[in-house]
């Protein structure tokens, strides 16, 4: 029980720096939206709060905070529906933690300067509230709020009477500690969240013998890669294919043709770059994008590589090394279709076969049009 309700309190670092490090472009879509919401309904509920403190509060009156309040809260609130989703990540951070500043600002200095002799009603609300809402990096979020502590603590020092200020300041120490804990709790559940919906994504996303992408998910990082990089694209395109698998599952059993799969799988993600792009094409067949690469030297180096590392684990295998066939398209600085690189990779691949197979065959096209489907 005390390690379960220590591995809920503590968060590892790395946890969090990986989640704001991946999870960056969603993280500040959701900061986005709550901005959104959050000052929309600040700017309501101000004008609720002035109406009904008129109402109900014998001899009330508006103070200049509560006059600039509404303005301030008025520009942050257009401001947030005028930013696109699309905008920098770092830059929606940064207007997040304005928002949060501001708010702490005003409400302090209501809860303070401009009721002296009355009870804290909005700051503890707040400093719970902020830290739970938007999603920022603990050192950040907790930051913001211990200096809105400090600031409202110096404050109530020098503008409360003494008897509402003790009240006060023991208000402010049972919201911090809640505070804290709120967050704790909040962003532990999001880690967890968001390690749940990697897994899952990974599981649909991934083929789940050889554990690289799968067809559905190369096509869509590839396309993705090539929005990036077209009209000026440089890549190479590699299709692989093991040769006479059929007659390894009939010799030796399907249990181990799936073993000499996985280990093509192991040896193609240890022989190429975290950017290049991986999959298990269907069957015995694989399919790599190679970011930016077409100088042939190199391409055959890399793929004669592959070849002998499929051979040694062939032998430990099956007792004799067997070999694959590779073909591979380039295309150097020009707009890539898709579907005609992999057309033409496979073309490559069955010059390949045809030559014998356990080769290698490479091709650069300049032209890609007349594969356009």
């Amino acid at each position: 029980m005390k390690q379960r309700i220590y591995n809920v309190l503590w968060l590892p670092s790395t946890r969090a720096h990986a989640f704001f490090r991946d999870a960056r472009e969603d993280i500040a879509r959701i900061n986005l939206r709550f901005l959104r919401l959050s000052s929309t309904a600040t700017f309501v509920l101000l004008l609720i709060g002035i109406a009904l403190a008129f109402v109900i509060i014998d001899g009330w009156h508006i103070t200049i905070y509560h006059i600039l309040f509404i303005p301030s809260i008025v520009a942050l609130c257009i401001a947030s529906w005028l930013v696109r989703p699309t905008a920098r990540p770092s830059f929606i951070t940064a207007f997040t933690v304005l928002f949060e500043i501001v708010l702490y600002g005003f409400i302090i200095c209501i809860d303070t300067v401009a009721s002296p002799a009355a009870p804290c009603i909005f700051t503890q609300l707040t400093c719970v509230a902020l830290p739970a809402v938007f999603v920022l990096p603990p050192w950040l979020s907790y930051g913001i709020l211990l200096g809105a502590e400090l600031a409202y603590f110096a404050m109530t020092m020098m503008f409360k009477t003494p008897f509402i200020a003790q009240y006060d300041i023991f208000q402010m120490v049972a919201g911090l500690l809640f505070a804290l804990c709120v967050s704790q709790f909040i962003m532990s559940f999001r880690l967890n969240e968001y390690e749940l919906r990697m897994k899952y994504e990974g599981l649909s996303t991934r083929d789940t013998l050889s554990n690289i992408y799968n067809k559905r998910a190369f096509y869509d990082q590839a396309r993705a890669y090539l929005e990036r990089t077209n009209p000026v694209s440089t890549c190479s395109f590699a299709f692989i294919d093991l040769d006479d698998f059929k007659g390894i599952n009939d010799t030796f059993g399907h249990r181990t043709g799936d073993e000499v799969l996985k280990s093509m799988g192991d040896i193609l993600c240890e022989s190429f770059r975290p950017q290049d792009i991986i999959c298990r094409f269907g069957g015995d067949e694989f399919l790599v994008l190679l970011d930016g690469l077409v100088d042939e030297r190199i391409i055959r180096r890399r793929f004669s590589t592959v070849l002998d590392r499929y051979a040694m684990a062939t032998k430990q295998l099956t007792g004799s090394k067997l070999t694959c066939s590779i073909g591979v398209i380039s295309a150097q600085e020009c707009n890539v279709s898709l579907d005609s690189m992999v057309a033409m990779a496979d073309i490559a691949l069955y010059e390949a076969k045809g030559a014998g197979k356990n080769s290698i065959v490479i091709t650069l096209s300049t032209s890609l049009g007349a594969y356009e489907r």
